[in-house]
């Protein structure tokens, strides 16, 4: 059981009393006596100048009397309460995980140990859970200790772009109960009106006259690799900004740009020669995160590709093939990534293998009929893809297989077909031949080859080398004997050109390695082997917007309103208000005297 005040400030009627102490303090003005003698005329002449003038302190009975009902006044008004022993409180607090938090921490980390002082004073004990906005990451602390919480909070850091709070903020709900508090630590007024549960936002921010890079990256023109870079005034005043580049050691002389409120420049230049990676900074502002962009040159997992089948096939179908990024002929005596194939028995597609395979018109009786107009499902494949374009002779549908997915329809026949079954290579089926039609005078046939083998790449356990939106997903393939898998990365806070953190990444959960915040470069190694080398950058563009960032404070009502519910006024309160009555009438007659 310990004590709290209902309304703290009844303790400002304290300053009563250094006001008594400078009245008492004051010689009290003198009286104007009429006597018939004239030697005390120079007395009180002298008296009558020096008018109110401080004097030595004289301690008296009127002086304390005073003091006590100031003190009397002062307890009662701030409402003294008796917290009940055995309360619990709930109290789950949601940090916002996106990166536009860590222009605000200093101001978090005051504002939430302020509000948590507050909210601990309700209930005799208070468990505590802190929890982060990215739902795939655990909770912070759980228990009792204010402290620990509040070291939880320190060691914490944002790592996503816009996302939704919602699924965490039900999960802390459902975890403290329909008694418990939870509240959502942001920076600004949540976007979408209402949180979705109960819970109060509490925000710790205030605008800011921010300028960050909104986009960035590298591409292929012609026989040059250009960086492109787009530069954003998230502000409603004119700014300028310095600019350079930095590639290895070596840093570019320092350009100004001027910026108009809310406008978006663009700028680009060739890729730094002989080296596969280079940075482009801004002038730091108060928001750094955004000021940076590292880029590093795009090389893909390579595939390797072979055909098989008559003369007139590979070289109608090799082209098609050519269009697929990164892609190099087969060694002699090695398996494919892809194999181009047309006719035979389907069949099932060997491990470690994927197929693109065509029906041969030459194994059936001729047939001179036409189908146009083939009806697509909803794939991502197939997404955005026009195919009624598509003109070819129909063939007899093929066995139905497990693990089969009809892409494309003529009909109530499968026209296209892909095949995932577990323990066989993905298998893309064309049930007609590319020769006896015009596929290949059409995008969606180019796109779907390419979709498909971007597919393959994708779960492909090769070196890469990438630029990720800090945050997103690398979907990380290992090789089957890897056993030691190391992330190299800045550390948050780190000094540009610091030395990476190592962290250790379990084989179990690798896979689901996200591009890591802060943006910069980062190596995954396999062993000692580089198997990823990438660049995260920062993720979206609305997070260097601070214009609408404010504070919101703890609801003062509903914290007393919590507090009441666990506690109970104190019971000495009639005899303090007797003591106060005492103590005026006390002054009363003390001022009431006569002066002798």
């Amino acid at each position: 059981m310990h004590l709290i005040f209902a309304n703290p400030a009844g303790w400002f009627a304290l300053l009563g009393i250094p006001a008594l102490v400078i009245i008492h303090l004051l010689q009290r003005q003198s009286r104007r006596i009429e006597i018939s003698t004239m030697f005390l005329l120079e007395k009180q002449e002298v008296e009558s100048r020096a008018g109110r003038r401080i004097e030595r302190w004289r301690s008296s009975r009127l002086f304390w009397l005073q003091v006590a009902a100031v003190v009397l006044i002062s307890w009662l008004l701030s409402e003294p309460r008796w917290i009940e022993s055995g309360t619990l409180q709930r109290v789950a607090l949601v940090l916002d995980s996106s990166l536009a938090m860590e222009a605000f921490r200093p101001q978090i980390e005051r504002g939430v140990a302020s509000d948590t002082a507050t909210l601990e004073r309700g209930a005799s004990r208070t468990e505590w859970l802190l929890l982060e906005s990215d739902n795939t990451r655990p909770p912070l602390y759980h228990g009792e200790d204010r402290s620990a919480l509040l070291d939880a909070l320190n060691n914490w850091h944002a790592n996503l772009g816009p996302h939704d709070p919602a699924p965490v903020l039900r999960a802390a709900r459902v975890s403290v109960g329909d008694p418990g508090l939870v509240f959502f630590v942001t920076y600004h007024p949540p976007p979408n009106g209402p949180l979705p549960v109960a819970a109060q936002p509490l925000a710790y921010g205030h605008p800011l006259d921010n300028v960050g890079i909104s986009a960035s990256g590298v591409e292929e023109e012609g026989t040059k690799t250009v960086w492109r870079v787009l530069v954003c005034n998230y502000s409603d005043k004119p700014q300028k900004r310095a600019w350079w580049i930095e590639s290895g050691s070596q840093k570019s002389p320092a350009q100004t740009l001027e910026l108009k409120p809310g406008e978006t420049l663009p700028l680009q230049a060739e890729f730094p020669p002989n080296t596969d990676r280079m940075v482009f900074a801004l002038e730091p502002d108060e928001f750094t995160l955004d000021d940076r962009a590292a880029l590093v040159l795009h090389e893909p997992k390579k595939l390797s590709v072979a055909f098989r089948g008559p003369d007139d096939f590979t070289p109608y179908i090799k082209p098609i093939a050519g269009l697929i990024n990164n892609i190099a002929p087969v060694d002699a005596g090695a398996a494919p990534d892809i194999l181009f194939d047309i006719g035979g028995n389907l069949g099932n597609t060997p491990p470690n293998l994927a197929r693109v395979h065509f029906g041969d018109e030459s194994e059936y009786a001729a047939s001179d009929d036409v189908h146009t107009h083939p009806a697509p499902v909803k794939h991502p494949l197939m997404d955005a893809l026009n195919w009624s374009g598509l003109l070819f002779h129909p063939l007899p549908p093929p066995p139905s297989r497990l693990g089969d997915t009809t892409l494309l329809w003529d009909g109530v026949k499968p026209l296209v077909t892909l095949n995932e079954e577990p323990g066989h290579g993905p298998t893309l089926s064309f049930n007609f031949d590319p020769r006896h039609s015009n596929a290949t005078h059409l995008p969606a046939f180019v796109l779907l080859i390419n979709r498909f083998a971007e597919m393959v790449r994708q779960r492909k356990a090769a070196f890469e080398r990438e630029n990720f939106p800090s945050g997103e997903s690398l979907s990380l393939v290992l090789p089957p004997d890897a056993k030691d898998v190391k992330l190299e990365a800045p550390a948050m806070g780190a000094a540009a050109g610091a030395a990476p953190s190592i962290t250790n990444l379990p084989l179990a959960t690798a896979g689901l390695t996200r591009a890591p915040s802060p943006p910069g470069f980062f190596t995954i190694k396999v062993g000692d082997k580089p198997w990823l080398v990438g660049a995260s950058q920062f993720p979206d563009p609305r997070e260097s917007d601070f214009r609408d960032a404010k504070e919101i404070p703890l609801e003062a009502h509903a914290q007393t309103m919590r507090e009441e519910a666990h506690s109970y006024p104190d019971s000495l309160t009639p005899l303090w208000l007797l003591a106060l009555l005492g103590v005026l009438l006390a002054t009363w007659h003390e001022t009431a005297r006569p002066v002798k």
